[in-house]
């Protein structure tokens, strides 16, 4: 990390803290929904007509999603502008919520957490980014915490997806987030800035490969154990 963009006294700019909280906010967001459906398993169980093994891979499969997307994170940060990766991200998150929104059945409504899980592996590293690169090193603990303040507020989701649940059914908790995630976005959109030079590092794409396969294989080993112990 370049010494000569991190001086102790450099004051923070507001478009730095407000992309901060935009993509903090749209991080949020996917965790938040990943939280939620949760509670959601014996109604979507009893709607699509699917078993406890298929419908947990709602959250798993996101998760799985996401942690792979991760892993990327270091090179996309590198390889391309903040900005494209966040409008990615909101495309991403949008298309998502849009499929789960009207999913008719639970193909499409898995894809679009999947697609969803997506955008939340590009935004949560974005967030932390942007505050290590962007904050002096004084003021960085600060941030970081209040980074991982914004997203550890998702924990509230179980108790979120009840509430709405039981008075609007399950597909209310994708709307209540649209408004959010759509500030997110604006906010991100309009403040995020490109603070470091693009460089063009080299990937392990056949490492990346080899280690997305354990990652899933492991998940479905987990899976099956759930059903058949």
């Amino acid at each position: 990390m370049p010494s000569d963009t991190k001086q102790l006294n450099t004051p923070i700019s507001t478009p730095t803290i407000l992309a901060i909280w935009g993509t903090g906010i749209l991080s949020f967001c996917g965790i938040l929904l990943e939280t939620a459906m949760n509670v959601t398993f014996p109604t979507l169980m009893r709607v699509f007509g699917v078993s406890i093994s298929a419908v947990q891979w709602i959250t798993s499969g996101y998760l799985l999603i996401a942690s792979l997307v991760m892993l990327l994170a270091s090179y996309l940060h590198k390889r391309f502008k903040l900005k494209r990766i966040f409008l990615w991200a909101v495309i991403l998150f949008f298309i998502g919520l849009f499929l789960c929104l009207v999913a008719p059945n639970f193909t499409v409504l898995l894809l679009g957490r999947l697609i969803g899980g997506v955008a939340t592996g590009m935004t949560t590293p974005l967030l932390f980014g942007i505050i290590n690169y962007d904050i002096p090193v004084k003021k960085l603990g600060r941030y970081m915490a209040m980074g991982a303040i914004i997203v550890s507020m998702a924990s509230i989701g179980p108790t979120y997806g009840g509430l709405v649940l039981y008075h609007f059914g399950w597909r209310a908790i994708f709307w209540f987030v649209l408004p959010v995630a759509l500030f997110a976005a604006i906010l991100g959109l309009l403040n995020i800035k490109q603070t470091r030079s693009l460089q063009k590092p080299h990937l392990d794409w056949l490492g990346f490969v080899w280690l997305s396969a354990v990652f899933i294989f492991i998940s479905l080993a987990f899976n099956e154990a759930a059903v058949s112990g």
